[in-house]
């Protein structure tokens, strides 16, 4: 018995993502909670970046699933699972992450493919399920997507203050991120180490150089986007955006007066492969 109806999985193969109505269920205000406890307690995996003003723009919290029953129950909630399933078969959980932009302040994040960030292969079999945790509107900063244009992966780079860098240095901070585990997820004390290393410099230091919160934005060159064709999706808390990897994605500020969270599950086909990492070293999606 399949989640999606075949109009849903027609759209997915053809436009590059689905929105799913309600995922969390009568839970939503049980994850919200769970969200501030990583937040406002010690979470050594939390990353804050600040702005012009040192003020908190965006926080990251990673590999929640590992480390928290209540967030490995939504990863592998049978409604989000079965969903995946019908997309790509059998899956495992490559990674997953809460985001969240602070009301106001909450920051930008520029036009991008994720499989430009990630070392999995084949990238057509990786998706991920954008969750929201509280309403995403156009105010809030919700995603904006490039319908069809999962088909290739475009050239990305990076800038600083608006500023392109030189491709050679884009290429080496490109490779850094495989060494400290693709996507944040590291597996042995090197990667960990350089993990840690990482979110110093394009975390806590931007409280003082907020310039650097640019390395964190590997990106598509504005001029390449389409913009006649950018379409924004938003979403009610508790719904879910589906997405392959290869979809051009981002989102505006958040000018809103609530946080914008969302739990980001990104789902790979059991046939996958992550360079330097082993299967085995990663959750089943199915519980």
């Amino acid at each position: 018995m399949t989640a999606l109806s075949a109009e849903l999985q027609r759209d997915y193969r053809e436009k590059g993502f689905i929105h799913l109505q309600n995922v969390c269920g009568p839970d939503l205000d049980r994850y919200r909670s769970c969200v501030e406890e990583h937040l406002s307690g010690d979470d050594p995996l939390a990353v804050v970046r600040f702005g012009r003003n040192r003020s908190p723009v965006h926080f990251k919290i990673s590999q929640l699933a590992e480390r928290d029953e209540t967030f490995r129950e939504l990863a592998q909630s049978p409604v989000l699972v079965s969903a995946v399933e019908d997309l790509i078969g059998p899956s495992l959980i490559f990674r997953d992450a809460v985001v969240a932009k602070p009301p106001r302040t909450g920051t930008a994040i520029h036009y991008h493919q994720d499989a430009a960030y990630w070392d999995v292969a084949p990238a057509e079999r990786v998706v991920s399920a954008w969750v929201a945790l509280d309403d995403a509107g156009e105010e809030a900063g919700c995603l904006r997507v490039v319908p069809g244009s999962h088909q290739s992966l475009l050239p990305h780079g990076l800038a600083l203050k608006g500023r392109r860098l030189p491709r050679p240095f884009s290429a080496a901070l490109r490779a850094a991120v495989s060494l400290t585990g693709t996507a944040d997820n590291p597996r042995n004390a090197f990667q960990s180490a350089l993990r840690g290393l990482k979110n110093v410099v394009l975390g806590t230091a931007t409280r003082f150089l907020p310039s650097l919160s640019d390395l964190n934005d590997l990106h598509i060159d504005g001029r390449l986007v389409p913009q006649d064709r950018l379409v924004s999706v938003p979403v009610r808390a508790g719904d879910a955006i589906l997405f392959p990897s290869r979809l051009i994605h981002g989102s505006g500020p958040n000018r809103g007066p609530t946080p914008r969270r969302a739990y980001i599950i990104t789902y790979m086909g059991a046939e996958c492969r992550v360079a330097g990492q082993a299967s085995a070293q990663f959750l089943s999606a199915r519980a």
